[in-house]
C-alpha cells in the first residue's frame, strides 16, 4: 500500500465543503473582462456543485495594480500563488490550485482551463458524470454521499 503526503492526510482528517468539479481557471491581472465574463456568463451554473478559482502568480505583472488589488478584495474566487509568471511555469500555478483545492474541500473532478476559453460548464459536469458512471464502478462513499 502507498503512503499518502502528510498533506493529503491532514486534509482528508477533516470534514470539508463537497464539489463534484473545482475548476482552475489559469488567468493573470490584466485579463478582467475574461474573467468578469466567465463570472457572468457560464461560471457558476444552476443545479451543479461546483468551485470557480482564478489561479494567478503574485509575481504576475499588474499584480500590485489598483484595479487588480480591488478585484482580490472585493472576491473570494482568485487563488493567489507564490510561482514565477509565465507560460514556463503553468505547473506551478496548477500544482499550488491542486494543492489548494485538496486541502479545502472535498470533491470528484478537478479540471484546468485558461481565462480564454469558452466552456459550457453545466454541459461539461453532464458529460464528466456520465463518464464516471462508465468507467468506474460505484464505491461505497458514492453511494452513500447525498448530491
Amino acid at each position: 500500500m502507498r503512503r499518502l503526503l502528510p498533506w493529503l492526510v491532514a486534509a482528508y482528517a477533516q470534514e470539508k465543503p463537497y464539489y463534484e468539479v473545482v475548476f482552475a481557471v489559469l488567468t493573470v491581472p490584466q485579463h478582467r473582462p475574461h474573467r468578469d465574463a466567465i463570472r457572468n456568463g457560464y461560471g457558476q451554473p444552476g443545479g451543479f456543485r461546483t468551485k470557480l478559482w482564478f489561479v494567478v502568480s503574485e509575481k504576475d505583472p499588474g499584480f500590485a495594480g489598483a484595479g487588480f488589488v480591488e478585484e482580490r478584495s472585493q472576491r473570494d474566487e482568485l487563488l493567489v500563488c507564490d510561482t514565477a509568471p509565465g507560460f514556463d511555469h503553468i505547473i506551478g500555478k496548477v500544482s499550488c490550485a491542486v494543492r489548494r483545492a485538496v486541502q479545502l474541500y472535498d470533491f470528484d473532478l478537478f479540471f484546468k482551463t485558461d481565462d480564454d476559453a469558452t466552456l459550457c460548464i453545466a454541459q461539461l459536469v453532464k458529460d464528466l458524470r456520465a463518464a464516471c458512471l462508465l468507467y468506474t464502478s460505484p464505491s461505497p462513499r458514492d453511494r452513500t454521499r447525498s448530491r
